[in-house]
């Protein structure tokens, strides 16, 4: 049980990791509640970022406002909103609907979007929400390849309290959900 205890504390702080790099780009997972944009802004106002960029998979279906079409168009307006200026965001959404491996899928339509631009970029950096982060730049690591450098923000989720995430059923619910998610993307996902 003392063994149990040493290590409960340590999984979510293992996949809710945060190591930026000095990067030209800011990844924004555009899925992300909108109280983790204020940590957005701040992280693209203080970091030296030539454009921020939201990506994320189609709207679900039930959905009701016609303006939006994905996610990465609701998160541009939600940030617009909180005062970013829209002169640097782009969206870059999935070319088509997905269903699953979407964090993976949105980094192969950054990847991409990067080729058809022709912008040449050394590093990037992701935001993302808590224990999913670990899993996100694994997932862009394989995408992008090893020529571009990918680093990792995580946010903390607001439902429970991280360093006791199994005494929550949301902060348990995520934590051993993502970590059989990132031990699935680690030792079995093989993009084809």
């Amino acid at each position: 049980m003392g063994a149990l205890a040493l290590v409960l504390p340590s999984v979510d702080g293992f996949l809710s990791v945060t190591e930026p790099v000095t990067a030209d780009v800011l990844v924004v997972e555009g899925w992300m509640p909108d109280y983790a944009m204020p940590g957005v802004i701040a992280e693209f106002n203080h970091g030296s970022y030539r454009a921020l960029v939201a990506s994320a998979h189609s709207l679900p279906d039930w959905w009701v406002d016609e303006r939006y079409q994905t996610l990465a168009e609701v998160t541009v307006a939600t940030l617009a909103c909180m005062g970013l200026a829209t002169n640097r965001m782009v969206i870059v959404p999935p070319s088509r609907r997905v269903e699953r491996d979407r964090t993976y899928s949105s980094a192969v339509a950054f990847k991409q979007w990067l080729d058809e631009t022709g912008i040449a970029i050394r590093a990037v950096n992701i935001f993302s929400l808590g224990p999913h982060s670990r899993r996100t730049r694994l997932l862009f690591e394989k995408a992008l390849g090893p020529k571009i450098r990918v680093g990792i923000i995580s946010h903390p989720p607001d439902k429970y309290d991280s360093r006791q995430w199994w005494r929550n059923i949301d902060g348990f619910t995520d934590v051993v959900s993502e970590g059989v998610a990132y031990l699935y993307a680690r030792l079995l996902f093989h993009p084809h």
